[in-house]
């Protein structure tokens, strides 16, 4: 159950063994939400109980307080409807903690920037990254929360829908961004020589933009299926409209009820592709093959094809071909929707769980190991 009260589940079929046990990384679940040998299926594969709204998926909202998990044991083999309905023979439960006792969090309401500090206790200095998520807005803490636990300074910032920030991304200016990473960088708390940055969708494209613009402020940067180019809308810096590539929400199609955006971005304008000449940062590329909202294979390529036109080799790219848009820290529940933020309508998403559950299993390590590499070091790394 989240914090709003929303049930969440998944369940395998297992055959115990002669001494009447079962052993998850031995033993293959055989039906299901998962199949296989999945060690983590049970919480990967966690899909909304029945009986509620889709569209909804899993967010960790308060990354202070542990997720209480509850594991029942049953008899026989039963289905998701069949599990409402019966008493389980034992039932125990497990914590999944996302801050250790060692961090600390900070609201953050300085200027016009908003969002939260998550850090390890002390005055460090550790190294910084700032955390951004897609266009639906406000904050999520969860992968925050989960890097600091790795001895970084993580900023989750939040960019429209939240407080008094803008109400969506047509009126985010590029100023913000600007004073968020001077403010960022100028804490004590803060190793100097340069942050990352990290973002999912529209906050992957944020990402990137804040290493061109703010090349000396920036070393790494995990763009997560993002844009290579501003979209959407006429971004402002200090006055000046930036070039952009726009949406036609005429194109959406409606599949089963849910709209798939994968065609509502333009064609990409020349003048509003980022510079990549500018970039003295790291890069790390994430796509994925089954993406229903954004073509991101297509903008990590002509991204990388954009730098090595300049002869510059500061890029890694990863490509996960069955996973969706959604790709978050490993085990989180894979979600095939979302609310759209301007219909009252479902988005698609696309991906298959299991491929998808590895692709942000995968793609973890990687972060982990691009940020180690590429900021300067802290004591748990």
């Amino acid at each position: 159950m989240d914090e709003k009260g929303r049930t969440f589940e998944a369940h395998g079929h297992y055959t115990a063994s002669s001494d009447g046990e079962v052993y998850l990384d031995k033993h293959p679940s055989i039906g299901g939400t998962y199949t296989g040998i999945e060690p983590m299926g049970l919480f990967w594969s966690m899909v909304l109980s029945p009986g509620q709204k889709k569209g909804i998926r899993y967010v960790k909202l308060d990354v202070t307080q542990p997720s209480n998990v509850e594991l029942s044991l049953y008899p026989g083999y039963l289905g998701i409807n069949e599990l409402q309905d019966t008493t389980p023979v034992t039932t125990t439960s497990i914590l999944r903690v996302f801050m250790e006792e060692h961090m600390e969090r900070f609201e953050v309401k300085v200027g016009r920037v908003r969002g939260t500090l998550i850090k390890p206790k002390g005055r460090g200095p550790f190294p910084g990254i700032i955390d951004m998520y897609g266009a639906l807005g406000g904050i999520l803490e969860m992968r925050a929360s989960l890097l600091a636990n790795y001895g970084y300074a993580v900023l989750a910032l939040g960019y429209c829908r939240y407080k008094d920030l803008p109400d969506n991304i047509l009126e985010i200016d590029l100023d913000y961004f600007e004073e968020s990473i001077n403010w960022f960088t100028g804490q004590e708390c803060v190793m100097t020589g340069g942050i990352g940055t990290i973002g999912l969708s529209k906050g992957a494209e944020l990402a990137v933009t804040m290493a061109v613009y703010f090349p000396d402020k920036v070393n790494a940067v995990v763009s997560i299926n993002g844009a290579h180019m501003h979209t959407g809308s006429a971004m402002k810096y200090r006055g000046q409209t930036l070039p952009y590539t726009g949406y036609d929400n005429s194109k959406l199609v409606i599949i089963d009820d849910n709209a798939c955006c994968l065609e509502i971005v333009d064609d990409p304008v020349d003048e509003a592709v980022f510079d990549f000449s500018r970039v003295k940062a790291e890069m790390l590329w994430i796509a994925v093959g089954d993406d229903l909202l954004c073509k991101t294979p297509f903008y990590a390529e002509e991204a990388i094809k954009q730098i090595r036109s300049l002869n510059k080799s500061n890029y890694r790219y990863l490509y996960y071909p069955g996973a969706g848009h959604l790709v978050q820290p490993p085990n989180t529940p894979f979600s095939g929707l979302f609310p759209c933020w301007f219909k009252n309508i479902n988005v698609m998403c696309g991906g298959r769980p299991k491929p998808h559950a590895r692709a942000q299993e995968d793609s973890w390590k990687h972060i982990l190991q691009f940020f180690q590499n590429n900021l300067k070091s802290s004591s748990k790394l």
